[in-house]
Parts: C-alpha cells; sequence; structure tokens
C-alpha cells in the first residue's frame, strides 16, 4: 500500500494525497457514520404525526397556535401561563391580531413540544 503524500506550504502540512482506494475507504467510513448518526436521532426522537384535523385546519388558515393547542388539550389559560405571557395577549396572537415575539415564540413552541417553525402561519 503505497503511503499518503503530505504536502507542505510554508512548512506547515496543507495537503494530503492518498491513493484512491483509500479514500474511497474514508469516504465510505464518513457516510457510515452519518447514517448511523442520523438512525440514533430518529431513533431518540421519532418523528411526531397529527391527524388528518390538524392539517385541515392549518390549510383552512387557522391560527397554529390554536390548532396546536386544542391539539393537545390546552386551554387558553393553562397555555398563557406555561407560556409566561397574559390570556389577553395569547388571544390576539390566536386571533391574528398580534405577532408573537421571537422569544414567546420559543416559549409557546416549547409549551406545546413542537419546533418553532410550526408555529408560524
Amino acid at each position: 500500500m503505497t503511503k499518503p503524500m503530505i504536502i507542505e506550504d510554508n512548512g506547515r502540512p496543507a495537503f494530503v494525497v492518498l491513493p484512491i482506494a483509500e479514500w474511497r475507504r474514508i469516504e465510505q467510513a464518513l457516510e457510515d457514520a452519518a447514517d448511523n448518526a442520523a438512525l440514533e436521532d430518529w431513533a431518540v426522537k421519532p418523528t411526531e404525526t397529527f391527524p388528518a384535523s390538524v392539517a385541515d385546519a392549518l390549510i383552512a388558515g387557522e391560527s397554529p397556535v390554536r390548532v396546536y393547542r386544542r391539539y393537545r388539550a390546552f386551554s387558553q389559560t393553562a397555555l398563557a401561563a406555561q407560556a409566561g405571557i397574559s390570556l389577553p395577549y395569547l388571544n390576539r396572537i390566536e386571533a391574528g391580531k398580534r405577532q408573537p415575539s421571537a422569544r414567546v415564540l420559543k416559549t409557546l413552541a416549547a409549551a406545546l413540544k413542537l419546533p418553532i417553525d410550526a408555529l408560524v402561519p
């Protein structure tokens, strides 16, 4: 087997020249590691599915916060308390009269156990 050749630039290693067979082995090992990491991530956090009624409500233009709040069986009072916001503020968000800040979206998403982008219409 041919040894890798190290090419220097100003006395410091800059490039490595490998036999193609060695490169293919490294490339396969990296792909296998990425696949294994993806499988481990999925096993820890499986993708959640939602019933068609949730999708239908979102497609119809209902507030994502309202749709997911109802799906998770939260009252408005309970969600507002858990997110640390006032009930009138949550009412305005669900009615589409207020855009929540990024911080509020983050707390609502955490309370509803959703990614933030699920709450953006």
